[in-house]
């Protein structure tokens, strides 16, 4: 599963190709197949329909000298001869001449049968795909009619009073014997004469039905086969589409999906965004892309926050960040019982130290002393800047007098430890309020109890602690 998505789709694709490459192959092959099994059973009607009017012109050939011979109206002598001019392609051929021809009669016949070109049984018997030994009984058979048709010239000869001379030639000429004729014509060597027309045809007939029936049982099995090839390309190529679905889905689809719900999330500000799971391809290329870029701006948007709730002077925190702060003491207190107490102090006459060493110094002694308190705070105690040089300390689960006693610590150590640079020692003090939480429902009320006592501690004298 962690090969490339471009990959993948060349591999399908090439394997799709293959797949319709070979469906058409197969299909093209059903086709031909199909039309061989058309052609087969096409040639086998046609060569039937051959042998059956060489059968059947030996027939109508028995019948027009027969009824000659009894009836004497020459209009069957006539049609005797013109079967024989058609089979052997002296005269026109009609159209599909067939036993039912002679059946019908003039002018019906005419129109419904006109002429066509003259060809021969034998030429028509010759374009057609016979087997060597089935056109071999068929040229048997005709030869063996053309021998039937000796005995029946003789019959009409009779009929005209036409004899054999001792060479064989007919040129005795006496009266008609119509005995002789009708005699001729249903002797025993007629009908030898006649089953030696039929047997080849019947040979003939055998051979064509064991044949054809091999040949179409063969292409019925090829069709089989490829019907079964086609089908299970069918089935290779909706195994491949249904894989195909199943991957982009596992791959492409749902990546994205979670990819765009994490952006989403990012953009409306939530940091905290489960990593997708991906694949090693593109698709997993660009989840991690957007989680190292996430990953730095996240790091970005700390150091900002930082930077935006943290003193740039005194790198403590500044009144922002104090105040989201001690509102969550307020609720915790609120909700707990927790105690809390603050201390708010003021540097004492700050603006004349300003005005008397400059506001350089004035912000190292700034530096100076916030970096001197922080150092005697807990780490849990929340230190800020909120002002010039006012500053508030939260002090967790501290009481009124735990928080005095801070606040003395903070004014003795600020009083005993004044500013000092290489050309001066500048004394610094400051005035503390102190206030315990008393059950205050807005955080401002706290803060507004201590900076009364920061004011207090001021009127009083400065360098002095006061409980507001």
């Amino acid at each position: 599963m962690n090969i490339n998505i471009k990959s993948f789709f060349i591999f399908i694709a090439c394997l799709l190709l293959s797949l319709l490459i070979l469906l058409v192959y197969y299909t093209l092959e059903l086709s031909q197949r199909s039309n061989d099994l058309k052609e087969v059973e096409s040639n086998r009607y046609l060569m039937i329909q051959k042998a059956d009017e060489l059968r059947q012109s030996s027939d109508d050939l028995t019948r027009f000298c027969r009824t000659y011979v009894v009836s004497t109206d020459r209009k069957y002598r006539d049609r005797y001869f013109r079967v024989l001019d058609i089979r052997n392609g002296k005269i026109e051929r009609p159209k599909n001449y067939e036993h039912i021809y002679w059946d019908l009669l003039e002018p019906i016949r005419k129109n419904r049968h006109p002429d066509e070109k003259k060809t021969s049984i034998y030429e028509e018997i010759f374009q057609l795909p016979y087997t060597e030994y089935e056109f071999q009984k068929l040229q048997e058979a005709e030869n063996n009619s053309n021998h039937l048709v000796y005995l029946e010239i003789e019959a009409l000869n009779a009929m005209d009073g036409l004899f054999k001379d001792k060479d064989g030639e007919y040129t005795v000429k006496s009266e008609r014997n119509q005995s002789l004729a009708i005699a001729l014509l249903y002797s025993i060597p007629y009908y030898e004469a006649k089953e030696e027309i039929m047997l080849p045809i019947d040979q003939f007939l055998s051979s064509l039905a064991e044949r054809t029936k091999k040949e179409v049982k063969s292409l019925n099995h090829e069709i089989k086969l490829l019907f079964e090839k086609v089908f299970i390309l069918f089935a290779l190529g909706g195994l491949t589409l249904a894989s195909t679905l199943l991957v982009i889905t596992k791959k492409i689809l749902q990546p994205i999906d979670a990819l765009t719900k994490a952006i989403l999330s990012f953009r409306h500000g939530s940091s905290d965004i489960e990593k997708v799971k991906h694949y090693d391809d593109e698709i997993g290329i660009m989840v991690d892309q957007f989680f190292i870029m996430k990953g730095k701006l996240d790091e970005d948007y700390k150091e900002i926050e930082k930077l935006a709730l943290t003193d740039p002077l005194t790198q403590i925190g500044n009144r922002r960040a104090f105040f989201e702060i001690a509102k969550h003491y307020l609720k915790l207190a609120h909700r707990e019982n927790e105690l809390f107490s603050l201390i708010m102090f003021d540097i004492d006459f700050f603006k004349k130290i300003n005005d008397t060493y400059g506001h350089i110094v004035g912000d190292k002694i700034l530096k100076f002393l916030a970096g001197g308190i922080k150092e005697h705070l807990r780490e849990s105690d929340i230190f800020a800047r909120i002002g010039g040089e006012e500053f508030i300390i939260l002090l967790p689960k501290t009481n009124i007098e735990e928080a005095l006693g801070v606040a003395q610590s903070l004014r003795d150590f600020v009083e005993n430890h004044p500013y000092k640079d290489d050309t001066k020692s500048i004394p610094v003090t400051i005035s503390l309020g102190v206030s315990q939480f008393k059950d205050e429902k807005l955080l401002s009320e706290l803060v507004h109890r201590v900076d009364t006592a920061v004011y207090s501690a001021k009127e009083k004298g400065r360098n002095r602690v006061e409980v507001g």
